[in-house]
């Protein structure tokens, strides 16, 4: 499933990995961007028409990346009011797996959730440490009795090498210091 999601391109001819300019030529310009951690992290906001706000209660596609790296994919609709405007882009890294759809269209694509405590995720990882991260909301739609999905966020995760503590650089110091 990890490999699944690393190559997908979400519907959109995008994929983990893009810069920004990759991503331009694929979908076109952002309606917003925000900027974080001095310039590393920018995020692309797509937004239905006249709607400015980027909030994360905001319907929008929105476009994460990390050292000019797209490395996080954010989508958000409202399926419980037909009155509030959709996003402009749908991201669809799986058949079923998109915003608007059933909870069972997401079981069916990426079987049970992956951590029962956190609910709605998946986790999968490759044999090298990296990792893909899905997470959904659901809402409860009253008319038909079904959750749909409002929120959809898939986020690629760097493998992480295990670091030493301070201590045990300085132990190991230490024995090379008294020759041991």
């Amino acid at each position: 499933m990890f490999e699944r999601l690393s190559t997908t391109d979400f519907g959109l001819e995008i994929t983990f990995g893009m810069s920004p300019n990759e991503v331009q030529k694929a979908i076109g310009p952002r309606d917003a961007e925000t900027t974080l951690q001095e310039g590393i992290s920018n995020t692309w906001h797509y937004l239905p028409h006249k709607v400015e706000t980027t909030d994360s209660d905001t319907a929008q596609l929105a476009l994460t990346f990390r050292n000019k790296q797209l490395v996080r994919i954010f989508n958000r609709m409202h399926p419980e009011d037909p009155q509030i405007a959709p996003p402009p882009l749908f991201a669809e890294p799986l058949p079923g797996v998109k915003v608007g759809n059933r909870k069972s269209d997401f079981i069916d694509a990426l079987g049970q959730p992956t951590d029962l405590l956190a609910g709605d995720e998946w986790r999968f990882e490759a044999k090298d440490g990296r990792k893909i991260l899905v997470l959904a909301t659901f809402i409860e739609i009253p008319l038909t009795n079904e959750q749909r999905c409002s929120v959809l966020q898939v986020t690629q995760i760097p493998a992480v090498t295990e670091l030493k503590g301070e201590q045990i650089e300085e132990n190991e110091n230490w024995r090379e210091r008294v020759g041991l």
